[in-house]
Protein backbone atom coordinates (compact mmCIF):
# COMPACT_ATOMS: atom_id res chain seq x y z
CA UNK A 1 0.00 0.00 0.00
CA UNK A 2 3.32 2.25 0.63
CA UNK A 3 4.51 1.57 -2.79
CA UNK A 4 0.73 2.23 -4.31
CA UNK A 5 0.57 5.39 -2.62
CA UNK A 6 3.90 6.43 -3.90
CA UNK A 7 2.86 5.68 -7.16
CA UNK A 8 -0.06 7.76 -6.94
CA UNK A 9 1.70 10.64 -5.50
CA UNK A 10 3.79 10.69 -8.17
CA UNK A 11 1.32 10.50 -10.95
CA UNK A 12 -0.96 12.94 -9.01
CA UNK A 13 -4.39 10.62 -8.43
CA UNK A 14 -5.48 8.09 -6.33
CA UNK A 15 -5.82 4.84 -5.97
CA UNK A 16 -8.99 4.32 -7.67
CA UNK A 17 -8.00 6.04 -10.67
CA UNK A 18 -5.22 3.36 -10.93
CA UNK A 19 -8.32 0.81 -11.92
CA UNK A 20 -11.52 2.46 -14.40
CA UNK A 21 -12.00 5.78 -12.22
CA UNK A 22 -15.01 6.21 -9.46
CA UNK A 23 -18.35 4.33 -10.37
CA UNK A 24 -19.43 5.71 -6.82
CA UNK A 25 -18.36 8.11 -4.15
CA UNK A 26 -19.82 6.87 -0.89
CA UNK A 27 -20.32 3.02 0.26
CA UNK A 28 -22.25 1.66 2.64
CA UNK A 29 -20.76 -0.59 6.04
CA UNK A 30 -22.52 -3.57 7.64
CA UNK A 31 -22.57 -3.59 11.68
CA UNK A 32 -20.64 -6.59 12.62
CA UNK A 33 -21.96 -8.83 15.84
CA UNK A 34 -19.60 -11.34 16.88
CA UNK A 35 -20.57 -14.14 18.65
CA UNK A 36 -22.50 -14.05 21.61
CA UNK A 37 -25.74 -15.16 23.35
CA UNK A 38 -28.75 -15.06 21.21
CA UNK A 39 -30.54 -12.21 23.44
CA UNK A 40 -26.98 -9.96 23.43
CA UNK A 41 -26.61 -9.98 19.99
CA UNK A 42 -29.57 -8.87 19.48
CA UNK A 43 -29.78 -6.13 21.59
CA UNK A 44 -26.18 -4.91 19.79
CA UNK A 45 -28.13 -5.48 16.77
CA UNK A 46 -30.66 -2.67 17.69
CA UNK A 47 -27.97 -0.66 18.84
CA UNK A 48 -26.52 -0.66 15.53
CA UNK A 49 -29.61 0.09 14.00
CA UNK A 50 -31.28 2.81 16.18
CA UNK A 51 -27.87 4.30 17.09
CA UNK A 52 -25.61 4.39 14.83
CA UNK A 53 -27.74 3.98 11.36
CA UNK A 54 -26.57 0.43 10.00
CA UNK A 55 -29.21 -0.93 7.89
CA UNK A 56 -27.21 -4.38 7.23
CA UNK A 57 -26.00 -6.59 9.85
CA UNK A 58 -23.70 -9.34 9.77
CA UNK A 59 -23.86 -12.49 12.43
CA UNK A 60 -21.77 -14.53 13.31
CA UNK A 61 -22.83 -18.01 14.31
CA UNK A 62 -21.36 -21.29 16.07
CA UNK A 63 -22.46 -24.88 15.42
CA UNK A 64 -25.11 -24.83 17.35
CA UNK A 65 -28.39 -25.17 14.89
CA UNK A 66 -31.20 -24.56 17.77
CA UNK A 67 -29.01 -21.67 18.98
CA UNK A 68 -28.41 -20.17 15.63
CA UNK A 69 -32.13 -20.77 14.67
CA UNK A 70 -32.93 -18.56 17.81
CA UNK A 71 -30.03 -15.51 17.46
CA UNK A 72 -31.91 -15.36 13.87
CA UNK A 73 -35.48 -15.34 15.39
CA UNK A 74 -34.37 -12.44 17.95
CA UNK A 75 -32.59 -10.61 15.66
CA UNK A 76 -34.87 -10.54 12.81
CA UNK A 77 -37.91 -9.39 15.56
CA UNK A 78 -35.76 -6.65 17.05
CA UNK A 79 -34.88 -4.83 13.88
CA UNK A 80 -37.64 -5.49 12.07
CA UNK A 81 -38.00 -6.27 8.60
CA UNK A 82 -36.49 -3.11 6.75
CA UNK A 83 -32.86 -3.90 8.30
CA UNK A 84 -31.01 -7.16 5.96
CA UNK A 85 -28.90 -10.08 8.05
CA UNK A 86 -26.92 -12.02 6.82
CA UNK A 87 -24.91 -15.02 8.34
CA UNK A 88 -20.97 -15.81 8.10
CA UNK A 89 -20.74 -19.45 9.30
CA UNK A 90 -17.00 -19.72 8.94
CA UNK A 91 -16.76 -23.42 7.62
CA UNK A 92 -18.66 -24.49 10.63
CA UNK A 93 -21.21 -26.78 9.00
CA UNK A 94 -21.14 -29.45 6.49
CA UNK A 95 -23.15 -29.82 2.77
CA UNK A 96 -26.29 -31.32 4.85
CA UNK A 97 -26.18 -29.57 7.78
CA UNK A 98 -25.81 -26.41 6.06
CA UNK A 99 -28.82 -26.76 3.86
CA UNK A 100 -31.06 -28.05 6.08
CA UNK A 101 -29.98 -24.84 8.87
CA UNK A 102 -30.38 -22.80 6.00
CA UNK A 103 -33.60 -24.35 4.74
CA UNK A 104 -34.75 -23.27 8.90
CA UNK A 105 -33.34 -19.53 8.60
CA UNK A 106 -34.48 -18.28 5.32
CA UNK A 107 -37.98 -17.88 6.30
CA UNK A 108 -36.00 -14.60 7.97
CA UNK A 109 -35.01 -12.94 5.15
CA UNK A 110 -31.71 -13.45 4.77
CA UNK A 111 -29.58 -11.25 2.71
CA UNK A 112 -26.52 -14.08 2.30
CA UNK A 113 -24.81 -16.77 3.76
CA UNK A 114 -20.92 -16.91 4.38
CA UNK A 115 -18.65 -19.84 3.70
CA UNK A 116 -21.15 -22.25 4.85
CA UNK A 117 -18.85 -25.23 4.31
CA UNK A 118 -15.06 -25.77 4.12
CA UNK A 119 -12.64 -23.59 2.18
CA UNK A 120 -11.45 -26.66 -0.16
CA UNK A 121 -14.72 -28.09 -1.10
CA UNK A 122 -16.08 -26.04 -4.10
CA UNK A 123 -18.16 -28.91 -5.22
CA UNK A 124 -20.07 -28.81 -2.02
CA UNK A 125 -20.50 -25.05 -1.72
CA UNK A 126 -22.38 -25.50 -5.38
CA UNK A 127 -24.46 -28.03 -4.07
CA UNK A 128 -25.68 -25.95 -0.88
CA UNK A 129 -26.07 -23.25 -3.59
CA UNK A 130 -27.97 -25.21 -5.96
CA UNK A 131 -30.48 -26.53 -3.04
CA UNK A 132 -31.05 -23.41 -1.00
CA UNK A 133 -33.45 -20.26 -1.81
CA UNK A 134 -31.06 -17.83 -0.54
CA UNK A 135 -27.42 -16.93 -1.72
CA UNK A 136 -23.91 -18.19 -0.68
CA UNK A 137 -20.81 -15.90 -0.55
CA UNK A 138 -17.54 -17.36 -0.71
CA UNK A 139 -14.63 -16.06 1.69
CA UNK A 140 -12.22 -18.66 2.51
CA UNK A 141 -12.45 -20.10 -0.36
CA UNK A 142 -11.43 -17.25 -2.79
CA UNK A 143 -8.40 -15.96 -0.76
CA UNK A 144 -6.16 -15.28 -4.10
CA UNK A 145 -7.09 -15.15 -8.04
CA UNK A 146 -6.43 -18.40 -8.56
CA UNK A 147 -8.50 -19.66 -5.68
CA UNK A 148 -11.66 -17.21 -6.88
CA UNK A 149 -11.58 -18.76 -10.77
CA UNK A 150 -11.91 -22.40 -9.35
CA UNK A 151 -14.60 -20.84 -6.92
CA UNK A 152 -16.16 -19.33 -10.28
CA UNK A 153 -15.74 -22.26 -12.56
CA UNK A 154 -17.39 -24.78 -10.07
CA UNK A 155 -20.76 -21.80 -9.78
CA UNK A 156 -19.87 -22.30 -5.59
CA UNK A 157 -21.42 -18.82 -4.91
CA UNK A 158 -23.37 -15.59 -6.10
CA UNK A 159 -20.81 -13.31 -3.68
CA UNK A 160 -17.19 -13.25 -3.17
CA UNK A 161 -16.05 -12.07 -0.23
CA UNK A 162 -12.55 -9.89 -1.25
CA UNK A 163 -10.46 -9.48 1.42
CA UNK A 164 -7.25 -7.53 0.82
CA UNK A 165 -4.99 -8.59 3.82
CA UNK A 166 -6.28 -12.54 3.18
CA UNK A 167 -5.66 -12.14 -0.23
CA UNK A 168 -1.98 -10.66 0.03
CA UNK A 169 -2.16 -7.21 -1.38
CA UNK A 170 -4.89 -4.42 -2.34
CA UNK A 171 -3.99 -5.53 -6.42
CA UNK A 172 -4.49 -9.02 -5.68
CA UNK A 173 -7.70 -7.74 -4.11
CA UNK A 174 -8.35 -6.05 -7.29
CA UNK A 175 -7.74 -9.37 -9.63
CA UNK A 176 -10.01 -10.70 -7.62
CA UNK A 177 -13.17 -8.17 -8.35
CA UNK A 178 -12.17 -8.57 -11.60
CA UNK A 179 -12.93 -12.24 -11.94
CA UNK A 180 -15.89 -11.98 -9.85
CA UNK A 181 -17.30 -8.83 -12.09
CA UNK A 182 -16.31 -11.00 -15.73
CA UNK A 183 -18.66 -13.98 -13.79
CA UNK A 184 -21.28 -11.90 -12.88
CA UNK A 185 -20.57 -12.07 -9.65
CA UNK A 186 -21.43 -9.48 -6.76
CA UNK A 187 -18.73 -8.91 -4.22
CA UNK A 188 -18.15 -7.60 -0.60
CA UNK A 189 -15.22 -6.30 1.11
CA UNK A 190 -14.23 -8.39 4.24
CA UNK A 191 -12.09 -6.85 7.24
CA UNK A 192 -9.24 -8.52 9.12
CA UNK A 193 -9.45 -5.49 11.77
CA UNK A 194 -7.67 -3.24 9.31
CA UNK A 195 -6.33 0.53 10.57
CA UNK A 196 -7.66 3.54 8.66
CA UNK A 197 -4.80 3.42 6.20
CA UNK A 198 -5.80 -0.27 4.53
CA UNK A 199 -9.80 1.06 5.43
CA UNK A 200 -8.82 3.74 2.99
CA UNK A 201 -7.47 1.78 0.47
CA UNK A 202 -9.92 -0.62 0.73
CA UNK A 203 -12.84 2.18 0.00
CA UNK A 204 -10.86 3.10 -3.00
CA UNK A 205 -10.97 -1.03 -4.38
CA UNK A 206 -14.84 -0.53 -3.79
CA UNK A 207 -15.85 2.69 -5.13
CA UNK A 208 -14.02 1.96 -8.34
CA UNK A 209 -15.82 -1.23 -8.49
CA UNK A 210 -19.26 -1.90 -9.84
CA UNK A 211 -19.89 -4.68 -8.38
CA UNK A 212 -20.17 -3.74 -4.41
CA UNK A 213 -23.78 -3.71 -4.52
CA UNK A 214 -24.10 -4.76 -0.69
CA UNK A 215 -22.94 -3.14 2.59
CA UNK A 216 -19.00 -4.34 3.35
CA UNK A 217 -17.51 -5.50 6.49
CA UNK A 218 -15.11 -2.93 8.37
CA UNK A 219 -13.63 -3.18 11.84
Amino acid sequence: MALVDIKGKALNTSLANFRRGYYREEAEFDGYLFIASPDANAHQAAEFVQKHGFRQIKVKVRHDIDEDVKRATVIRDTVGHDVKIRLDINQEWTVSTSIRAIDKMAKYDLQFVEQPTLFWDCEGMARIQAAVDVPIAAHECVMTPLAAIKCVEHNSCTILIVDSSDSGEILKAKQIVDIANTAGKWCVMGTWIENGIASVANLHLICSSRNFFFANDTS
